[in-house]
């Protein structure tokens, strides 16, 4: 699951910086996301997703893009925690 997450993510975040002028898109591609952040428990990037998804739905998409970049952000220190975690689960495996 985190494998498909840390392939899948990086496309939907650049549909979602691409569409943060259109609110239909902006909110279909953070709705996207976030469900599959709740997957992992992905907490800030969850609030982040939430956030633009709000923004899409409200036609208010001024701040699209500033959240986008703290979604980067977020996602980077994302993949750090869920590569440990993917590598500790898999050192359990092997002992």
């Amino acid at each position: 699951m985190i494998d498909l997450f840390l392939e899948s993510a990086p496309g939907r975040i650049t549909q979602i910086f691409e569409f943060a002028n259109d609110p239909t898109k902006l909110a279909f591609h953070a709705h996207a996301l976030k469900s599959m952040g709740l997957s992992l428990g992905a907490k800030r990037l969850i609030e982040l997703t939430q956030k633009l998804e709000d923004l899409g739905r409200a036609g208010d998409v001024h701040t699209a893009r500033e959240l986008v970049r703290e979604l980067e952000g977020t996602f980077s220190q994302t993949k750090a925690q869920l590569l440990i975690l993917r590598n500790e689960e898999a050192a359990k495996g092997k002992s």
